[in-house]
């Protein structure tokens, strides 16, 4: 049959498209993360080495590093076996670096893991009907029916690092998949959103979705430079262990589908989906300018190791390796892909085009088919703005000094001070400052030396129009610190009367002596506020303290209250209704050893209690008659040493 010019340039656009959809890929190191079916950094394609990874192996050795924070994933495997119904509860965990840190030469911008909800009705899973193209806010969800072990989502991560600290280097994505099924085909996408898109388990719905039919679109002026982000998908097909074929689109209108040249990369024709063949916004696939593989992929050919938080198999037992083909992951180049941040009208480098994501499963091949089972939206690189309070906003005189720091301050970020009319006195740069005088001071923060100012705050310190005061009567402060899902502090605050108080700031240290502002609050509805401190702990014992700052400019600090908090475990000895109370709450169940003893070192009392976890609650005047005088309580065990000092009066 003779070729026609059309038929010539049908064939074109189909090699392109097959080029870009069916690349068959072998275990390779991106910016030396390894790409080949597996998660243990320091090991790579079955022998010992370098690269980086999800997670580290205890005992592996090299100079690779994992990127997923891991902590208390022993005390979570450990509970899957003891409490079975937490293998089907979700959570997510982040980067073990800093947002934006700098590490052996490359910017990591960040990384998540998170576990999905399983079983054999998902709770986060779709409806039939519900499809790629549509409108978030009209998906259907949850299912009527289990989702198909080979559907069925256990856990995802992703990464976004540099392969170096400048704009030359190439910007790449890292996704990873598990499924509770390892059979036949599996097909997934890693949909990343510009607004803050979320899912409501009550209600069953998605809300915050985007402007342009439930997305936020891409925009170019008329040279086909990007002059507005929006929603970006990479949609992946394994068979077995293999990258069958993986596209990455863009959402965009259709009448820039059509008419739009970008200039970053090239709209790959015939391939725009929305909802319905009329749909005048949808999904593009976009394709790299000059060609090529902008992608890698691998799905695990034998069993791996699946990290330290394990998997769950389809008996729905919890296991430490995953079965053939259970784990896929793959990683994009977004240079060459044309999405690299700076390739943006005003773009930085510092800059992402979204901020959520939606890990999610198909039915079938077809970009259109019906979706499956999806991860609740997780924040990615999400930086809040920087927050700055001062431990005395009103000072008692003009020559009065103070203390302005930073509210969690990131260590990858630096921060600059300056003031107008205020005095600074020493460094005006750091995560604090020290001010004489009142004023108006403001810090800016950078996240990387080569990004420009990410957010800056004002701090306005006062000095009193009447004499400091002491707190009034009327007024009486109180501070509790409890232990709030055996990984955070809850910090309560009570007040009697809230009508004269203009803000109340909650302090934090490490040693007791030195306290930073983490949290201020400047409207009350009641008489009571609770506030949960996500740390980070980096010592054993924690000190709170709260500053209350009242309608006439005096202050006042409560008490210092501290608590113990190591290995997701929290001690303390307790006054409550007369009796004195030693309280255990922790995630490890081993043997602990009580002791007291007099302040002459005699031992008055001594036992094992035995082995177990969660929270143990010891009447210490049932077991010990309590004279006037001092005696020291100690509880140990192999992870533990704990001291405090009691009297009897």
């Amino acid at each position: 049959m003779k070729a026609t010019k059309k038929n010539i340039l049908f064939w074109i656009f189909f090699l392109l498209t097959f080029s870009t959809m069916a690349q068959i890929t072998i275990p390779v190191k991106r910016a030396n993360f390894g790409i080949e079916g597996g998660v243990r950094a320091n090991f790579f394609n079955g022998f010992a080495d370098t690269d980086d990874d999800w997670f580290l192996n205890t005992g592996d050795n090299g100079t690779g590093l994992s990127v997923i924070d891991t902590t208390g994933a022993a005390s979570i495997f450990a509970n899957y076996i003891t409490s079975p119904n937490s293998r089907y509860q979700a959570f997510t965990r982040g980067m073990r670096y800093p947002l934006m840190s700098t590490v052996n030469g490359r910017i990591f911008y960040d990384a998540v893991y998170t576990k999905d909800h399983i079983s054999n009705q998902d709770s986060t899973s779709f409806s039939n009907g519900s499809k790629n193209g549509m409108n978030p806010a009209t998906w259907m969800t949850p299912v009527s029916s289990p989702v198909p072990d080979k559907n069925d989502i256990s856990e995802a991560m992703i990464h976004i690092r540099r392969n170096g600290t400048t704009a030359s280097d190439s910007l790449w994505f890292f996704g990873g998949v598990s499924l509770i099924g390892n059979n036949g085909n599996r097909y997934f996408d890693f949909e990343l959103y510009k607004t803050d898109i979320t899912y409501n388990r009550t209600t069953q719905k998605f809300s915050n979705v985007g402007p342009d039919f439930g997305h936020t679109s891409w925009k170019f002026n008329g040279s086909g430079q990007i002059t507005e982000t929006g929603d970006i998908i990479f949609t992946a097909e394994y068979a077995n262990s293999t990258l069958s074929a993986i596209e990455a689109r863009i959402w965009v209108s259709y009448a820039d589908y059509i008419s739009v040249t970008p200039l970053g990369f090239d709209f790959i024709p015939n391939r725009f989906d929305g909802d319905g063949s009329n749909a005048t916004f949808g999904y593009a696939a976009i394709q790299p300018k000059n060609g090529g593989i902008f992608y890698t992929g691998l799905g695990n050919t034998i069993a791996q190791w699946a990290g330290p938080f394990g998997t769950i198999d389809a008996n729905k037992n919890p296991v430490s390796n995953y079965s053939l083909a259970q784990f896929m992951e793959f990683s994009v180049n977004l240079t060459k892909l044309g999405l690299d941040p700076m390739s943006y009208v005003a773009g930085s480098i510092c800059n992402l085009a979204f901020s959520k994501v939606l890990i999610k499963t198909r039915t079938s091949t077809s970009f259109t088919s019906s979706l499956s089972d999806f991860v609740i939206p997780f924040s990615f690189r999400s930086i809040p703005k920087v927050d700055a309070v001062t431990n005395m906003p009103v000072l008692c005189d003009i020559n009065g000094t103070s203390v302005i720091s930073v509210v969690n301050p990131l260590s990858s970020s630096s921060y600059t001070w300056s003031t107008v009319n205020g005095q600074i006195i020493g460094s005006t740069t750091g995560t604090s400052i020290n001010i004489k005088g009142p004023g108006q001071y403001v810090v800016t923060q950078n996240l990387n030396s080569t990004c420009g100012v990410n957010s800056a705050d004002t701090v306005n310190v006062f000095v009193s129009s009447t004499p400091c005061s002491t707190l009034s009567n009327s007024v009486t402060p109180t501070i509790k610190i409890s232990i709030y899902q055996q990984k955070f502090i809850n910090i309560s605050t009570e007040l009697n009367d809230f009508s004269k108080v203009s803000t109340l700031v909650i302090e934090r240290s490490y040693d007791g002596i030195k306290f930073t502002p983490i949290k201020s609050f400047q409207s009350f509805t009641n008489t009571k506020i609770n506030w949960i401190d996500e740390g980070p702990f980096t010592g054993k014992r924690i000190y709170y303290r709260l500053n209350i700052v009242f309608k006439d400019y005096s202050s006042v600090y409560t008490s210092i209250e501290n608590i113990l908090f190591f290995n997701s475990m929290s001690v303390s000895v307790i006054y409550q209704q007369s009796k004195l109370f030693l309280r255990l709450n922790t995630a490890i169940a081993e043997e602990y050893w009580l002791s007291i003893f007099t302040l002459q070192g005699q031992v008055v009392h001594h036992q094992k209690i035995k082995n177990q976890s969660g929270m143990i609650f010891l009447d210490l005047n049932a077991i010990v008659k309590f004279r006037k005088g001092y005696y020291i309580v100690q509880l140990r065990s192999n992870n533990l040493a704990y001291t405090q000092k009691i009297v009897f009066e």
